[in-house]
C-alpha cells in the first residue's frame, strides 16, 4: 500500500470526466428554501472539486464561487465553465479559511466534502460568510450496497485489498457505507446553525464497465493514494472482477442522495425562516436573464 497522502489532483482528468453531477432533486429541495428559485442568490461551494455542483448552479441563474485547496481539479472546474460561457469565480482556498467577506453569501454548499474537512471549523467559518438566514447545505451522493456481492461491496473489497488503510478512511468511517452521515446535524448545530434538518433519495444509476473503472479510479482509496505500479494492479484487478462477476452491461448501482440543512440565524435572534427576504430577491429576477437581478 502507498503511504502517499490522498491527492485528488493526481486524477483531476479522470475526476472530471467520471464523477457525475448531482441529481435534479438537490436543486429543486435548494431552490424551496429559497422561495422557489434559485436565480441571483449568491452561492458559495467549498470544496467544489471539479466543478459539478458550482457549474450547476450558475446554469441555474446564480452567482456563484467556488472553492477548492487542489489547483488541478480548479483548473478542470475553470475548463468546464469556460466551454459553456459559465460565469463562475473560482479561488484555491480552504473551508476552514476563507479569504471572503462576512455575511456575503445567501447559500453555502459543502458536497461530497464534509469528511475531509474539520468540520467543526468549516462550520464556524461557513456561518461568518452567510447573510444572516442563509443557509448552509451538506451534501453527499453516495454508491450503497444492497449486501455482499453486489458490485460495490466487491469493489470495496478489492480497494482494501490494496490499501488497507482505506477501511478507517473518512468516508468509510462517518458513513459506513449506508450513505446516511448522522454526525454532520451535530456538526451544524455546534456551529450555531438553526433548523437543521435533512432529506434523502435513492437513484439507480447504470454504469458500463468503463464508466466504473474511471468512477473508481478517481475515489482517494484508488488514484488519490495508490502509486503508478499499484494503481496498475489495481485496475487489472477489477477489470478481471468486472469480467468474471459483473459480465452484462450496464451494471445498476444504487445512489444515496443526502443532505443536512441548517439556518444562519437571523441578527434579531427570532426563529422564524427568513423565507421573505428569498422571495423579495428572487422576485426581481428574470429566468432568461441575470440583468435584472438586484445588487447583492
Amino acid at each position: 500500500m502507498s503511504d502517499t497522502p490522498v491527492d485528488f489532483g493526481r486524477v483531476a482528468d479522470t475526476y472530471a470526466r467520471y464523477r457525475g453531477g448531482f441529481p435534479d432533486e438537490l436543486f429543486k429541495r435548494l431552490a424551496e428554501k429559497a422561495g422557489g428559485r434559485l436565480e441571483c442568490l449568491r452561492i458559495l461551494d467549498v470544496g467544489c472539486g471539479t466543478g459539478a455542483l458550482a457549474n450547476e448552479f450558475a446554469r441555474r441563474g446564480g452567482e456563484v464561487f467556488g472553492v477548492d485547496p487542489s489547483q488541478e481539479l480548479l483548473e478542470q472546474a475553470e475548463r468546464a465553465a469556460r466551454d459553456e460561457d459559465l460565469q463562475v469565480r473560482y479561488l484555491r482556498g480552504k473551508a476552514e479559511s476563507l479569504s471572503l467577506s462576512e455575511a456575503s453569501f445567501d447559500l453555502a454548499t459543502a458536497a461530497r466534502c464534509w469528511h475531509w474537512l474539520d468540520r467543526d471549523r468549516a462550520a464556524l467559518e461557513l456561518r461568518r460568510v452567510l447573510r444572516p438566514g442563509g443557509f448552509l447545505a451538506i451534501c453527499h451522493f453516495d454508491r450503497v450496497s444492497a449486501g455482499q456481492g453486489d458490485l460495490l461491496a466487491s469493489t470495496q473489497e478489492l480497494i482494501e485489498r490494496f490499501n488497507p488503510d482505506w477501511a478507517g478512511s473518512p468516508p468509510r468511517r462517518y458513513g459506513h457505507g449506508a450513505g446516511i452521515y448522522s454526525d454532520w446535524f451535530g456538526d451544524l448545530r455546534r456551529g450555531g446553525f438553526e433548523a437543521v434538518e435533512s432529506f434523502s433519495s435513492d437513484f439507480e444509476i447504470p454504469y458500463t464497465h468503463e464508466a466504473w473503472l474511471g468512477r473508481v479510479r478517481s475515489s482517494g482509496g484508488v488514484g488519490g493514494s495508490l502509486g503508478g505500479a499499484e494503481m496498475a494492479r489495481f485496475d487489472a484487478a477489477l477489470r478481471g472482477l468486472l469480467a468474471r462477476d459483473f459480465p452484462q452491461e450496464p451494471v445498476p448501482v444504487v445512489h444515496r442522495l443526502f443532505c443536512v440543512l441548517g439556518r444562519n440565524p437571523e441578527v434579531s435572534g427570532g426563529a422564524r425562516p427568513d423565507q421573505a427576504r428569498w422571495r423579495l430577491r428572487n422576485s426581481a429576477c428574470s429566468a432568461t436573464t441575470r440583468s435584472n437581478c438586484g445588487p447583492l
